[in-house]
């Protein structure tokens, strides 16, 4: 291993151990990385029901039936994305 990276490890573990877990700016910084995360999974949650939602109102009846069928995953729509292309699966 090379001298300067294990002095830049060595300084990192310095700067990590003498970390204020009190220190408001760093309280600050751990409450917007959690805010950020919420906010993108609540987004991921509320496209995934938007898209099943349109698929339900587009097939109807036939979405429950493939869902039955195939399970809650993404078979479904994937064989109704080739059924449109005209692609073999």
């Amino acid at each position: 291993m090379n001298k300067f990276v294990f002095v830049d490890i060595l300084q990192c573990w310095e700067v990590l151990m003498n970390l204020n877990l009190q220190d408001p700016k760093l309280i600050v910084v751990a409450a917007v990385v959690i805010l950020v995360i919420a906010v993108l999974a609540w987004l991921y949650v509320r496209k995934r029901r938007s898209t099943t939602a349109d698929l339900r109102q587009r097939f109807g009846p036939e979405y429950g039936r493939a869902v039955r069928e195939h399970g809650q995953n993404e078979r479904p729509k994937r064989s109704w994305r080739i059924a449109r292309s005209g692609l073999k699966s």
